[in-house]
């Protein structure tokens, strides 16, 4: 049976308070079998609820070394900032860096990228990878154990919403999330980029 009709099934192995720059969150740590995702859920909801929602992929450079390549780590903090204020909302961890080939492959294609002046899904593809592989059956399994009717999608991706309602996921809107590129040429250089694979970064919209 396809998988995007039915995600993979997840189980909750430990779950604590994570005191943040954003208030108490509660970090619950869940398997699928094959590895490992984490999520931060802020307040309560019950299923008639629309809760924010932000899909993190990780990032070694972004977030462990502080890189302004990326606008990784800004996300999640303006993603974490905008739930605070409303009261609730889940952030998934996967562990996809590098568009889900390893933190290998990205360093591979952001060097070949900017040599070859290139953008960075041209270099995977001349690299021999695809542009973005990503799976977000998982996510949506976590989605589903939180007991989430549906989510407001805080990303700028609309083709992330499309893969969350294969997977069963309401999404009722999806929030672009924008970080000032103003003198950071490699922010510019990603966000054109993004726009060439259909990103939408503009306005909040209704994915209806």
């Amino acid at each position: 049976m396809s998988s995007d009709i039915y995600p993979p099934k997840v189980i909750r192995l430990a779950e604590k308070t994570l005191a943040t720059t954003f208030g108490n969150w509660r970090e619950v740590l869940y398997t699928d079998g094959r590895g490992l995702v984490a999520a931060l859920a802020f307040g309560t909801w019950d299923p008639s609820t629309t809760v924010p929602c932000r899909i993190q992929s990780h990032c070694l450079s972004g977030f462990v070394f502080s890189s302004v390549e990326c606008d990784c780590r800004k996300q999640l903090e303006v993603a974490q900032l905008y739930m605070q204020e409303r009261g609730a909302g889940v952030v998934v961890w996967l562990d996809q860096d590098g568009r889900g080939h390893g933190h290998m492959a990205y360093m591979l294609a952001s060097e070949l990228a900017s040599q070859a002046g290139v953008s960075q899904s041209e270099a995977y593809e001349r690299l021999g990878y695809s542009g973005d592989p990503r799976s977000y059956g998982i996510a949506a399994s976590v989605i589903l154990d939180l007991g989430i009717g549906a989510v407001e999608l805080l990303s700028n991706n609309p083709e992330r919403a499309a893969a969350l309602r294969r997977h069963g996921i309401d999404v009722d809107t999806r929030r672009p999330l924008i970080i000032d590129s103003s003198g950071n040429d490699f922010l510019s250089r990603s966000y054109r980029d993004k726009e060439s694979q259909g990103h939408v970064i503009d306005l909040p919209q209704k994915e209806r």
